[in-house]
């Protein structure tokens, strides 16, 4: 009886870290600038209050490999990686859309909309520019705290 009671004890306590590492878990989205109100789902606010339309996404969360905070350009950004078919919905977007903006949001916040100059080849993404603690912050937490 002792063994049962430690067990369902053990399986609550591994429950409520799981539930707790999800909830801690950042949004990641890559999203296309809509040209126009009416090619958009959705909108959010940039810093000044002025709304930016978005289609739907690109990339979630779900297609993050992995991440790292990094230095680059005097600035802290993320690097996310991303599925190989996450990196090919991009790659062929992008090359069809060299002039448009994409919109990139950790947990539903705007961070920034870059041109897209050329087409996007690699398997993943900068997104910043961030505080050091909290890209390190982002890169722990979608690297440990939300993989499986």
């Amino acid at each position: 009886m002792t063994r049962i009671v430690f067990l369902a004890m053990l399986i609550l306590v591994a429950c409520d870290r799981t539930d707790t590492r999800r909830a801690t878990c950042p949004s990641i989205e890559v999203s296309v600038v809509a040209d126009m109100p009416s090619d958009s789902n959705r909108s959010v606010a940039l810093s000044d209050g002025k709304r930016v339309f978005l289609a739907p996404p690109l990339v979630t969360s779900a297609d993050v490999t992995g991440a790292h905070a990094s230095l680059t350009e005097g600035q802290y950004v993320l690097k996310v990686d991303v599925t190989a078919e996450a990196a090919t919905r991009v790659r062929v977007f992008s090359e069809q859309n060299v002039g448009r903006q994409m919109a990139f949001l950790v947990d539903g916040r705007l961070v920034r909309t870059p041109t897209i100059k050329d087409p996007i080849t690699k398997n993943g993404f900068l997104i910043g520019a961030f505080a050091r603690a909290e890209a390190e912050s982002l890169a722990n937490a979608l690297n440990s705290d939300c993989r499986p």
